[in-house]
């Protein structure tokens, strides 16, 4: 079931309730920071859990003591409820 593209102003409301999160281009785009690369590494590993439980994924940038997340649908060539559901996922992570 193709997922559906949102409007830029359902994109615009949805974004208000994630903490953080900008939109970049066709994407839902986030950078965390850490302590140090261990920290990074476990947060990359948590948000690869997830992206393998939803059957969606993102592009991760990694650094020593960061990484960006950006959410996409590609199929429908920008975000859609997925991304945003998704970006509420990663967002528990780091409470």
């Amino acid at each position: 079931m193709p997922l559906t593209l949102l409007s830029p102003a359902g994109i615009e409301a949805a974004r208000r309730t994630l903490t953080g999160w900008s939109v970049e281009g066709q994407a839902l785009q986030r950078t965390f920071t850490f302590s140090d690369y261990g920290a990074t590494i476990a947060f990359v590993n948590a948000v690869a859990r997830i992206a393998v439980e939803q059957d969606h994924h993102p592009v991760l940038v990694v650094g020593y003591d960061r990484c960006e997340v950006r959410w996409s649908t590609h199929t429908a060539s920008g975000i859609t409820e997925k991304d945003l559901s998704c970006a509420k996922l990663v967002d528990r992570l780091t409470g």
